[in-house]
């Protein structure tokens, strides 16, 4: 029954779109280009040169709150990052400086800590840590053999460890709630 009244509700809501689109198309007919002001308010401000100034998402603003807290402690967390990537041997895609990618590794650890569980945390940083270093899409590695997923997993899974006690360690990491 359940499912029956879900059907319905998503019918209903692509019946009110089918019409909100057919009364647009009426008011464009009747009143031309002019119609937009029904639509949109302030059409004629600098609502387009100030598209996405205001439109910073949460987990987006925590991230920003993580590095702007611990901004005085980012060049003790890049050499120890850069360190732990040189003793794993771990080198970056050739069309990226050693640099760059410790700062990718950096910003990302930063996204996972400021907007997940800390249950997640290791996994969601081996997984995001692979594709940094090896340049990866998410669609190569979900499609690599399963004994090498299997070994590459466990050897990302014990650096991204090590990295986040490092990142634990040397950052001011509020609690989560």
């Amino acid at each position: 029954m359940q499912g029956n009244n879900n059907n319905q509700s998503k019918f209903e809501t692509i019946l009110q779109a089918l019409e909100l689109n057919q009364q647009m198309q009426r008011d464009w007919e009747e009143q031309g280009i002019v119609f937009i002001d029904s639509y949109v308010e302030d059409v004629e401000g600098d609502w387009l040169e100030k598209w996405g100034e205001d439109e910073t998402l949460p987990e987006q603003q925590s991230k920003i709150a993580l590095l702007a807290r611990n901004a005085t402690r980012m060049p003790q967390l890049f050499a120890k990052v850069g360190s732990i990537l040189e003793r794993c041997d771990i080198k970056p895609p050739e069309d990226i400086d050693i640099d760059l990618l410790i700062n990718k590794i950096i910003d990302e650890f930063a996204r996972i800590i400021s907007s997940r569980d800390s249950s997640d945390w290791l996994f969601n940083a081996a997984s995001t840590l692979e594709k940094i270093c090896l340049n990866k899409s998410d669609l190569e590695l979900a499609t690599q053999s399963r004994s090498s997923l299997e070994q590459d997993t466990d050897d990302w899974l014990n650096i991204a460890e090590e990295l986040l006690d490092e990142v634990e360690e040397t950052w001011d990491i509020p609690e989560t709630e």
